[in-house]
């Protein structure tokens, strides 16, 4: 999606988003599939590693923005441990701990979120409207780049989030200009086919006389001698170590 830098020259490419294959076969808790079957896709709400002085405060802020929009949510407990000390949850809101992103995004509206690079990057690639409270850091950029690409509202520092300005941008968030921006941020990653292009520039990359076994050229070398410059394919170190020439602690992969 972004222009390639002039400065990412020779060894080093641009090539997209990769699929992460593992978190698409996540298997959930009874819990979350039921809470996700009987109702409308519920938002998102993940704060991640942010730092929060208030847990207490800030998860009462949340629940009510909420109750205020009218939307199920699921919200996760984070570092923060959101919801951890609350008695009485409402029926809406289900409380989880980490649920892959891949995952869970296909599934639910919005992703009210800290603007870490991560959980941005897989809201955008899900066609998701964000909401982001940056904390710390790079989270301020990317919750100023996400809202000038307009999948999400301008940003609401962290720290200073109320139930009104939450309630404002999850509103916002949720109306259908933000939504299509968002599904046409989606189309434009999908269409850079970045696993494919990674593996391309990655094996373009290789030069096949530096895979080489010392020993035997023919075979692709798998081990290197420490002490040496040499690298070994499996066969030769096969019967390099029954000859008794080469010990384990010699090779390194």
């Amino acid at each position: 999606m972004l222009p390639a830098q002039s400065g990412l020259r020779g060894h080093a490419a641009m090539c997209g988003r990769i699929t992460n294959n593992e978190q698409l076969a996540y298997t959930p808790t009874p819990q979350l599939l039921e809470f996700l079957a009987n109702g409308a896709p519920p938002i998102y709400i993940g704060l991640g590693s942010a730092e929060i002085d208030d847990p207490e405060r800030t998860t009462e802020t949340i629940l009510e923005a909420v109750r205020r929009v009218g939307v199920r949510a699921i919200i996760s407990h984070g570092q923060a441990r959101l919801g951890a000390r609350l008695s009485n949850c409402p029926h809406d809101v289900l409380f989880v701990d980490d649920v892959p992103h891949d995952w869970l995004f296909q599934r639910i509206s919005c992703v009210v979120h800290h603007g870490g690079a991560g959980v941005t990057e897989t809201a955008l690639a899900h066609g998701k409207p964000s909401v982001i409270l940056p904390f710390r850091g790079d989270q301020f950029y990317w919750g100023e780049a996400v809202a000038r690409m307009g999948a999400a509202p301008d940003p609401i520092p962290g720290k200073s989030v109320t139930a009104d300005s939450l309630t404002a941008s999850i509103l916002r968030a949720l109306g259908s200009d933000i939504a299509q921006s968002a599904a046409r941020i989606r189309d434009q990653i999908v269409a850079e086919n970045g696993t494919e292009k990674s593996a391309r520039a990655f094996t373009a990359g290789l030069i096949p006389e530096a895979l080489r076994c010392s020993l035997i050229p023919s075979r692709v070398a798998v081990w290197k001698v420490k002490s040496l410059d040499m690298q070994l394919s499996a066969i030769a170190v096969g019967v390099l170590r029954k000859d008794g020439l080469v010990k384990p602690k010699d090779i390194e992969l």
